[in-house]
């Protein structure tokens, strides 16, 4: 079994585990979740995500040979790039809840070197046109205890599983060297949620969360901060504004990357919810 088999087993285990905590809360506790603050049981969000990107990492070599620390926005990445953001949540009664969210960052850039880049094995000279991209999709998956659940205030725990599969490639546009590494790094994540009503249709939650954790080759933090304004309309339908902090921290020896990368992410973004 390699490294990344027990890593992919370590993020099964994760979840399974989520899900059997989950699912002993349908034999308890049996109160009527049209009296908490969400008041229904599922909860589907889509939107856009408008955050300012800033993304450093380092592709090293074989034999300790150690990479360029490169600042992706100077290989003419964009700092500001418009995502589409996903978010699923269940509420299994009035204290426990399973929730994801799905987003993708994907980044394409072109630039002259002013120095020489080592990227993993190869060498970009200075003054080389190159184009740059950097990819990462991220997933998280989660399960949420309130202490406290009301029509009018709700405060709890929320654990869960945040995996980064991230990429980044750089080639010269006459196509004669080129180089790429690819990681996925699954980090376990940590925080607290709270939420109020501020008037009749209108709601304020936030979800505040860290953790770090060295798992098979990857040792890395995470770091979030959301607030979300909801507004109810209609039947079931809700319009949300949120701000959204994330910083990911990742050490990588890996086969296919050694070294690191390291990204934030912050920004507004607008979704439509149906709640059911």
């Amino acid at each position: 079994m390699t490294r990344s088999d027990n890593g992919k087993n370590i993020c099964v285990s994760w979840l399974v585990g989520m899900l059997v905590i989950a699912g002993s809360a349908l034999g308890d506790e049996p109160a009527d979740i049209s009296e908490t603050l969400s008041g229904t049981k599922w909860d589907i969000r889509v939107g856009a995500f408008y955050p300012r990107v800033d993304t450093r990492l380092r592709v090293d070599g074989a034999l300790g040979l150690l990479g360029t620390e490169l600042d992706l926005e100077t290989l003419g990445l964009d700092k500001n790039e418009p995502l589409p953001a996903l978010g699923v949540s269940w509420q299994a009664n009035a204290k426990r809840s399973l929730w994801g969210s799905y987003f993708e960052l994907n980044r394409r850039g072109f630039t002259n070197t002013d120095i020489e880049i080592r990227v993993g094995e190869t060498v970009f000279p200075v003054s080389t046109d190159i184009s740059a991209y950097f990819r990462a999709d991220v997933l998280a998956l989660g399960y949420g205890y309130s202490f406290v659940n009301t029509k009018d205030k709700r405060l709890g725990l929320r654990i869960g599983l945040s995996v980064q599969d991230a990429a980044i490639g750089i080639e010269s546009l006459e196509g004669q060297v080129k180089e790429n590494a690819d990681a996925i790094a699954p980090l376990p994540t940590f925080g607290f949620i709270a939420g109020m009503r501020l008037a009749d249709r209108w709601y304020l939650s936030s979800e505040l969360g860290y953790f770090a954790a060295k798992i098979d080759e990857y040792d890395g933090s995470i770091k979030q901060l959301s607030v979300t304004i909801e507004r109810g309309f209609a039947d079931n339908w809700t319009a949300n504004l949120s701000y959204s902090y994330l910083n990911v921290d990742v050490e990588s020896e890996g086969v296919r990357w050694l070294g690191y990368f390291r990204y934030e992410y912050y920004g507004p973004s607008l979704s439509v919810g149906y709640k059911f």
